[in-house]
């Protein structure tokens, strides 16, 4: 778990890395001005990176951030990374919100139980020095708050699906791949068979609710754990083929690489047997465990808070909410509920230049249409644009189209010289909506969202 884990922390810097300018500036798309007056979630909330809006300052933590994610996968002085690590991630979500993907809190909730696991005890540079090496872990409460946040994970997903696109009238798939901000190829070759869409759409409800049970059976331990490993390896790799929503596929499959059975890897290291690790001896071995077990008391009711929050609220009160940002133990699984995004679109940035030519600002400089195009969850750079550009369409996030329309363009003006400077540009979303009832698509529809205002960049 430790290394895929690892590995897509650095992946994601990486691409953050690209984007510091864009999303983790002053001079991108969210300032720290609008970021504390319109996202910022809770007074107690926090994030380095709003020390300051200089390039330089971005670059540098997320330097550092992916100094740490390379040594935590490697498992050099692994709980000092991991610490690092997940001080500097939720550091990087705090500071945009608007760009947070379904990856983001499971990164951030493995890091955290992570610091009270020995995930450099094999396989590590720790472990071939002798630091800290482990055999097995077991009777540990932080194993088990490692397993229920994973279930956590799927069993309120499931809870929060209410709607009856999700239970008998079985549409929901069929709607998230007409969803062509996220759809591969496959996916579009998919939702040609409905009755297909339907078996998985409540196959999919049932691996939520009772596949993790599996890993809690205490009989034939090795069997069901595998079984619900296998299972959701499964699930996640079929969700990788056929959607573009970032890495949260992959993080899962690196979460239940934690929950492989021991057995399985006695047989797979025959040549060398393991032996039993003691029980860890140490006297504020329970310190760690009653800050688990209130972590976990913690996350728990707060889910429950999420399925209804006046029934749930009495439990866990809203004045307590600065505890999770604090800890970033908050947490919220809809994962395409209670129903599928249905007003799918793409995005065009039609401008017309000082030489009387018209182009479209996010497709290249070609001239601007309202043609579909063929693949439009191919037209992002990565993720986080993907991300940032779909949730434009959102009235919640009205303030943040003029400040999109105008990085685009100062950009564009950067880049090319002054014949081809910007005159006037417009942020159009074209309206594709998916019909609710399962019956086709909904005529395009041009929304302007934004538009230049003479005399300003």
């Amino acid at each position: 778990m430790r290394m895929g884990l690892g590995m897509v922390l650095v992946a994601d810097l990486l691409v953050a890395l690209t984007n510091a300018e864009a999303f983790y500036s002053d001079a991108g798309v969210l300032p720290r001005s609008l970021l504390m007056e319109r996202a910022w979630h809770h007074s107690w909330a926090w994030s380095l990176h709003t020390l300051s809006g200089a390039l330089w300052w971005q670059q540098a933590l997320l330097g550092i951030a992916i100094a740490a994610g390379i040594y935590f996968t490697f498992g050099w002085r692994t709980r000092l990374m991991t610490i690092v690590s997940w001080v500097l991630w939720c550091s990087l979500e705090t500071r945009n919100p608007i760009i947070v993907n379904g990856a983001d809190p499971v990164i951030r909730l493995l890091l955290f139980w992570g610091m009270f696991l020995p995930l450099g005890g094999a396989w590590s540079v720790d472990a071939s020095q002798g630091r800290g090496a482990v055999t097995r872990v077991f009777r540990a409460l932080p194993g088990l708050c490692l397993m229920l946040q994973i279930a956590i994970i799927y069993w309120f997903s499931a809870l929060l699906k209410t709607d009856p696109v999700w239970h008998g009238e079985g549409l929901a798939v069929w709607q998230v791949l007409h969803a062509d901000i996220f759809a591969r190829p496959p996916a579009v070759w998919l939702r040609l068979f409905p009755q297909v869409c339907e078996w998985i759409t409540h196959a999919t409800v049932w691996l939520e609710i009772w596949g993790p049970v599996l890993i809690f059976i205490p009989f034939a331990r090795m069997w069901f754990r595998l079984l619900a490993v296998l299972m959701f390896w499964g699930f996640h790799l079929g969700i990788q083929l056929t959607m573009d929503i970032g890495s949260f596929p992959l993080v899962m499959i690196a979460a239940w690489c934690a929950l492989l059975p021991s057995a399985l890897w006695d047989r797979i290291v025959w040549w060398k047997p393991l032996p039993d690790s003691q029980p860890v001896k140490s006297r504020t071995i329970w310190l760690r465990d009653v800050a688990c077990a209130l972590a976990m008391i913690y996350v728990v009711m707060w889910n429950l808070r999420t399925t209804d929050f006046q029934r749930w609220e009495k439990w866990l009160s809203r004045d307590l909410n600065g505890i999770g940002f604090a800890l970033r133990l908050d947490q919220f699984w809809t994962m395409f509920a209670p129903f599928p995004w249905l007003d799918d679109g793409w995005l065009i940035m039609p401008a017309k230049l000082v030489d009387g030519t018209e182009v479209d600002l996010l497709n290249d400089g070609l001239p601007p249409t309202l043609e579909k195009p063929v693949l439009c969850s191919a037209r992002y750079k990565d993720s986080r644009w993907q991300k940032h550009l779909g949730n434009l369409w959102m009235k919640t996030n009205t303030v943040h189209r003029d400040f999109t329309g105008r990085y685009l363009a100062r950009q564009w003006n950067a880049r090319n010289g002054t014949l081809r400077q910007i005159e006037k540009w417009e942020l159009v979303y074209v309206l594709e909506r998916t019909r609710k009832d399962g019956k086709g698509i909904e005529p395009v529809r041009k929304h302007i969202l934004a538009r230049s205002v003479p005399g300003m960049e």
